[in-house]
């Protein structure tokens, strides 16, 4: 965050440069993307047809993460809790590509198909016709609404 962006300090009471970091307290099993595929010029919004580049085998979200918490522990040293409770969550935090919406048009019509993985093998999704794919056909400009399930760690 620098010039127009820049962090307003609390303390010294003047623009600084920062960073900004976000972490996540705890992970899904399944997780949805949903890539915002449109622009706002004024009153005029278009459809963004930029490719957007994303793992297909593995999305690794372990950086975004904080240190886990022990199931002996809480995050304020407080309170215990099984390991079968949601917030004894352990690294790594992988997630692989199970699904893909498309959309092909405007922002006002178009036609929806989806690449879906199931035993191992991608398929194409058009109506009521299903066919074969490739994984590499996965990413594509028409990419819309990305699902990702959790990899259990170990695997």
């Amino acid at each position: 965050m620098d010039n127009a962006d820049a962090w307003h300090c609390p303390r010294c009471k003047t623009a600084r440069r920062a960073a900004k970091q976000l972490t996540f307290s705890r992970m899904p099993p399944v997780l949805i993307i949903h890539l915002k595929r449109f622009s706002f010029k004024g009153p005029f919004t278009d459809k963004l047809e930029t490719l957007v580049e994303f793992p297909v085998k593995e999305l690794d979200l372990t950086s975004y993460m904080p240190p886990p918490v022990t199931p002996d522990m809480d995050k304020d040293g407080l309170e215990k809790f099984s390991p079968q409770d949601p917030r004894s969550q352990v690294p790594p935090y992988k997630y692989e590509l199970y699904g893909v919406a498309n959309h092909f048009g405007s922002l006002s019509s178009g036609h929806y198909t989806a690449f879906v993985k199931s035993r191992g093998k991608w398929m194409y999704c058009d109506d009521s016709r299903i066919t074969p794919a490739e994984s590499k056909e996965v990413v594509g400009k028409p990419a819309y609404i990305l699902f990702y399930k959790r990899v259990p760690p170990g695997q």
